[in-house]
C-alpha cells in the first residue's frame, strides 16, 4: 500500500508543475491519469519480488532479476544464453503482509 501512495503523491506533484507547460491541460491530465494507473497496479499487486539469487541451469551464469510484481510461475530469462526458465513457488501459505 505504501508504494501505491508514494506513486500517487509523486505524480500529483509532477501534475501540479506540468500545468505550467503548454498545452497545459494535456500534461496535467496525462500525469494524473498515469499516476492513477500506476498506483492501481501497485495497490492490486499481491506479492513483490525483491531479489532472486541463483545461476542459469544451462550456462551457469548468475541470474539477475529486477524487482517487480511476482507471478506464479515467474519467468526468468538468462542474459548469457537467453534461456527462459521459471521460478515456481511452493504453496506454503504465504502471508500477504507488506514489510515496508
Amino acid at each position: 500500500m505504501g508504494g501505491a501512495v508514494r506513486i500517487l503523491v509523486l505524480l500529483s506533484v509532477i501534475a501540479s508543475f506540468a500545468i505550467f507547460i503548454p498545452p497545459h491541460g494535456v500534461w496535467t491530465i496525462g500525469a494524473l491519469t498515469g499516476g492513477l494507473i500506476l498506483a492501481r497496479r501497485r495497490w492490486l499487486e499481491r506479492f513483490t519480488l525483491h531479489s532472486v539469487s541463483g545461476s542459469c541451469p544451462k550456462c551457469k551464469i548468475m541470474l539477475s532479476v529486477k524487482s517487480g510484481p511476482l507471478r506464479d510461475p515467474h519467468p526468468i530469462a538468462c542474459d548469457g544464453c537467453h534461456h527462459t526458465g521459471s521460478l515456481e513457488l511452493p504453496h506454503l501459505g504465504l502471508s500477504e503482509t507488506n514489510s515496508e
